[in-house]
């Protein structure tokens, strides 16, 4: 059984502003938004990743690539993908012209672990 090669987690966004500051937001939010949309998935089938349970509605089947614009860039995003039930992720549904509006940054100086 294969798993998805990237699981990367919260942690990992986290790490990623506190050691690149705003130049790691764009990789950072890309984390996020692939984290979110693996959740919603796993809600949506009443089981997580490689859970087997009576409650299942279906079953992962991969993750498709898609490209999100936004203004950090375009986020190199992984949809997750299922077999035997409805699902689209709402992060991809919200943002149905791909252009997905980051709030302007108004703030002065840099990023600091602390």
């Amino acid at each position: 059984m294969t798993q998805h090669g990237e699981n990367r987690t919260i942690g990992d966004a986290v790490e990623l502003l506190k050691t690149n500051g705003f130049d790691g937001l764009a990789e950072a939010v890309t984390v996020l938004l692939n984290s979110a949309m693996v959740a919603e998935r796993s809600e949506h089938l009443r089981a997580a990743p490689y859970e087997r349970c009576a409650e299942r509605i279906g079953y992962a089947n991969g993750y498709k690539d898609k490209a999100m614009k936004t203004r950090l860039g375009t986020l190199p995003l992984k949809v997750p993908q299922t077999r035997d039930s409805e699902f689209y992720d709402a992060v991809c549904a919200q943002s149905a012209p791909c252009y997905w509006r980051l709030p302007r940054c108004t703030c002065r100086g840099s990023l600091h672990a602390g």
